[in-house]
C-alpha cells in the first residue's frame, strides 16, 4: 500500500480513537464511579492489535474496503481495521499447473464415473491419416494429453487481477479451459505421428491463446506446452517392442550375410584349389611326357646316373599319378621323382641350349 492510503487509513483510526477516548473521558467525569475511559483505551488497544497484518516478500496483498479492493499492499507490516477493512494474499511467485492434474491424480481406469480424489483426463481424437505409411502411430486414435502452464501475477497489478479475474482458481480454471479446446483443434488436424512431429508449433499456439485470454488480467504468461501425449498403454507397448523386434531383425539380417560371405569365400577357396589342382595335373603330365619323348638313355647320360634309376622314376611318376589322381604331395616318392625328373630335364635343356 502506498504511503498515501496507509496515512489516510492510520489518520482516521486516529482520529476515531481520539473520538471515542473524548467520549469515554466525558462520561467518566460524568460518573467517577465507572472509570469507562480505561475500558474505551484498553479496546483500543486491542482492536489495533487484532488490526495488524503481514505481508511476506514473496506473497503479494491488496486490502480490501468492505470487499472491495482499494489498494496493493506491499511486504511488512499493515495496518487493516478489523471488520472495516481485510487482506486477501497470494504468491509472488511462478504458479506453475498441469492440466488435467498431477499424473497420480489423474483417472485412467476409464470408468464413467471418476474415482473419488481424481480428475478425469484429457481424451483427444486425432485426424485420419492422408494416405497409407508404415509407421504404427500414423493413424486415427484417441490419445491422453498433459499440459503444463507457468504465469505470474505481476507486481501492481494485484488489484487488476482481483477486479478482472477474481482469484487464482478462477485463473486456473479458464486457462484449463482454454488450452483444452485449442489442444483439441490442433489434434484434430493431425495424426499422433504428425502431433509430436508440430509439438513446439502446438506450445507456441497455446501459449499465444493464452497470452491473448490474460492480457487485461494483470499476469505474465512465462509458458504452456505438452509434456505428455499417451497413445495408451496397448499402443505404447507395442512400440516399446518395435526397437528389441529390429534389433533381432537386423541381427538376422547380420548373420545371413556374414553366412552369404563365408559360403561365398568357401566357394571361391574351393575354386582356388580346384584350378590349382588341375595346373598341377597338367604340369606333372607334361613333365611325364617330355620324359617319355627324350628316352631314358639319355636322360641318364644327361644326368650321369645309371639308366635303372631313371626308369624307376618314370615309373614312379606313372604309377604315382594314377592312385593319386595327378596330385604330387611334397615329401613323397612321387615328388622326389617329378623333382629328379624335372632337375634333368632342366638339365638336358641346358645342354642342347649351349651345343646349341
Amino acid at each position: 500500500m502506498n504511503k498515501t492510503t496507509q496515512a489516510k487509513v492510520i489518520g482516521v483510526s486516529l482520529a476515531v480513537y481520539a473520538l471515542l477516548l473524548g467520549i469515554a473521558w466525558i462520561a467518566m467525569l460524568a460518573n467517577p464511579d465507572y472509570n469507562i475511559f480505561k475500558v474505551v483505551l484498553y479496546a483500543e488497544i486491542l482492536y489495533s492489535l487484532s488490526s495488524l497484518r503481514t505481508i511476506d516478500a514473496k506473497e503479494l496483498g491488496a486490502l480490501l474496503l468492505f470487499g472491495r479492493p482499494i489498494e496493493e499492499l506491499r511486504a511488512g507490516l499493515v495496518f487493516a481495521p478489523w471488520l472495516i477493512c481485510s487482506v486477501v494474499k497470494t504468491t509472488a511467485l511462478v504458479i506453475q499447473d498441469q492440466y488435467p492434474g498431477d499424473p497420480e491424480k489423474v483417472d485412467k481406469t476409464g470408468d464413467s464415473v471418476v474415482a473419488e480424489g481424481k480428475v478425469p483426463p484429457i481424451r483427444v481424437t486425432h485426424a485420419a491419416p492422408k494416405s497409407e505409411t508404415s509407421d504404427p502411430i500414423n493413424r486415427r486414435m484417441t490419445t491422453e494429453v498433459s499440459i503444463i502452464s507457468r504465469v505470474q501475477i505481476k507486481r501492481g497489478h494485484y488489484i487488476t487481477f482481483l477486479t478482472t479475474i477474481g482469484s487464482v482458481n478462477e485463473m486456473r480454471r479458464q486457462i484449463r479451459d482454454t488450452v483444452e479446446g485449442a489442444v483439441k483443434k490442433e489434434f484434430a488436424l493431425r495424426t499422433p505421428s504428425e502431433t509430436l512431429k508440430d509439438l513446439v508449433d502446438i506450445d507456441q499456439i497455446l501459449k499465444s491463446k493464452v497470452v491473448k485470454l490474460t492480457k487485461d488480467w494483470g499476469i505474465k504468461v512465462d509458458d504452456v506446452q505438452i509434456i505428455d501425449l499417451d497413445l495408451g498403454k496397448t499402443v505404447n507397448e507395442a512400440l516399446r517392442d518395435v526397437p528389441a523386434a529390429r534389433l533381432k531383425k537386423e541381427k538376422k539380417i547380420t548373420e545371413a550375410e556374414a553366412e552369404e560371405e563365408r559360403l561365398t569365400r568357401e566357394g571361391r577357396g574351393k575354386a582356388s584349389a580346384e584350378k590349382d589342382l588341375l595346373t598341377a595335373r597338367a604340369e606333372g603330365e607334361k613333365l611325364l611326357l617330355e620324359a617319355q619323348a627324350i628316352g631314358a638313355k639319355k636322360l641318364a647320360e644327361v644326368a650321369g646316373t645309371t639308366e635303372g634309376q631313371v626308369v624307376l622314376w618314370l615309373d614312379m611318376m606313372r604309377t604315382g599319378f594314377e592312385k593319386s589322381q595327378h596330385t604330387i604331395i611334397p615329401g613323397g616318392e612321387l615328388f622326389s621323382a617329378v623333382a629328379g625328373i624335372n632337375a634333368i630335364l632342366e638339365k638336358t635343356k641346358t645342354t642342347k641350349g649351349g651345343t646349341t
